[in-house]
């Protein structure tokens, strides 16, 4: 009987070994299977975060190709309508040289002049408010002082004050200018004259031009002379008188 015990006991303690035993292993295996689940969770976290990323670069990366189109778009406009104004602008003082043109040449009385004894009659004149410089590349304009008197004829003031409300000292004298700027330079003072803001009816202001082109130019000479001068001021050529500028002797 007491053997049989003692077996019994063992068999006991063997049993309880085996089920200790069998708690760890579910314990280990419990413990592997929630690293296991840890693993996955932060590899999903992980993966989630990367996909954000990547979505998150896919839009930054279309918002800065939107943002270049834009801008390649906004330039191209520019673009245009900057090779807009400057054709504008060509047509503008094309249409000015066409008009002028048209101009009735002679017909025009002249905005300022002197009263002079022409046989038994007298004659109105002319003066000359500025000179002109035609060069191949560009015009240049320097100022006379204004003639003594004034139109008092047509109840005019002095011409020194018209020459300072006309602001004719205010021209940019002595240096070259595109056909553009001149225009644009002398249109209004030219204007003036035509709207009867000078004398009581439509007048035309007389300048002194040199040709300063050289030989091969004289187209240039022709064209400026005879479309952007003569299209706004009744022009003297002058042939004795040698062109120094701002400094020359009027």
């Amino acid at each position: 009987r007491a053997a049989a015990e003692h077996e019994r006991d063992q068999a006991k303690e063997e049993a309880e070994v085996a089920y200790a035993a069998q708690e760890q292993a579910e314990a280990a295996r419990a413990a592997a299977e929630h690293e296991r689940d840890q693993a996955k969770e932060e590899a999903e976290v992980a993966h989630a975060a990367q996909e954000q990323a990547e979505a998150s670069r896919a839009i930054a990366e279309h918002e800065r190709d939107q943002a270049r189109e834009k801008a390649e778009t906004a330039y191209a406009a520019q673009e245009q309508a900057e090779a807009a104004r400057v054709a504008a602008d060509r047509e503008r003082a094309q249409a000015r040289r066409d008009l002028s043109v048209f101009r009735h040449k002679g017909e025009q009385p002249p905005c300022w002049y002197t009263i002079v004894p022409d046989g038994r009659k007298t004659r109105e004149k002319r003066e000359y408010i500025f000179d002109v410089a035609i060069y191949e590349d560009g015009i240049e304009l320097a100022p006379k002082p204004p003639p003594p008197g004034g139109a008092f004829d047509d109840g005019g003031d002095t011409y020194a004050n018209e020459r300072r409300h006309l602001q004719v000292e205010d021209l940019p004298y002595g240096r070259k200018l595109n056909d553009n700027e001149f225009i644009n330079a002398v249109e209004t003072l030219a204007a003036q004259g035509e709207n009867r803001q000078v004398r009581t009816y439509e007048c035309i202001f007389s300048v002194r031009v040199w040709d300063m082109t050289p030989a091969h130019a004289k187209k240039r000479w022709k064209k400026a002379h005879d479309n952007l001068i003569e299209g706004l001021f009744n022009a003297y050529t002058v042939q004795d008188l040698e062109w120094t500028g701002i400094g020359q002797d009027h």
